[in-house]
């Protein structure tokens, strides 16, 4: 009888049984079924690795780095942030999985604001109306709340792109939800 297909063995790519030791004994007298489990043992040991540290997958300092990008648009990481550099990459998504936790809550407008404007949090006012709309018929639009008033104060040096600010204001307020910003130069 031959040896392991893989020389490392699948023990090494994380399979934790290999297959034929665990069947009945008749069938470990048979060579071309004991290949046949070794084959299935090679197949399986990376699906088996990748399923045991499949939590650090999702841990954005622990992901592989081809992985930080499907992990940061699953949390809503904008699109050109993907591509700074990798050694950053990692903050950036843990930012992002802290920042999808507060979308469409008011701390969470503040600091998208903040983050686009380049301001810090404290210079972001946000004036909400309040309220709740509702549709009288299941499936049909609802009227649009009624809107906020996002108010950021900046220093004149700062060149601040208010189309940017807008963009950051609306992807991080609910669908329904209305908003309007207000640029305070503060000299």
């Amino acid at each position: 009888m031959r040896g392991p297909i893989n020389e490392a063995g699948p023990g090494a790519l994380g399979l934790p049984h290999r297959l034929a030791p665990i069947t009945p004994a008749v069938y470990q007298e048979d060579p071309v079924f004991v290949l046949w489990c070794e084959a299935l043992d090679e197949l399986l040991g990376p699906i088996a690795a990748a399923l045991d540290c499949f939590p650090a997958y999702l841990d954005p300092r622990l992901a592989p780095a081809d992985f930080l990008g499907w992990l940061g648009g699953l949390v809503g990481l904008d699109p050109a942030e993907l591509r700074a550099p990798a050694d950053r990459l990692p903050e950036l998504v843990a930012d992002a999985v802290a920042a999808h936790d507060r979308r469409g809550t008011p701390a969470g407008v503040r600091e998208a604001v903040a983050r686009a404007a380049r301001v810090p949090v404290e210079q972001v006012e946000l004036e909400e109306p309040g309220g709740v709309v509702w549709a009288r018929v299941a499936g049909a639009a609802a009227v649009p709340a009624a809107g906020g008033t996002v108010r950021v104060r900046v220093r004149a040096s700062n060149a601040v792109d208010g189309a940017e600010v807008m963009a950051a204001a609306r992807a991080a307020v609910p669908v329904q939800y209305q908003v309007r910003i207000e640029m305070v130069v503060e000299s």
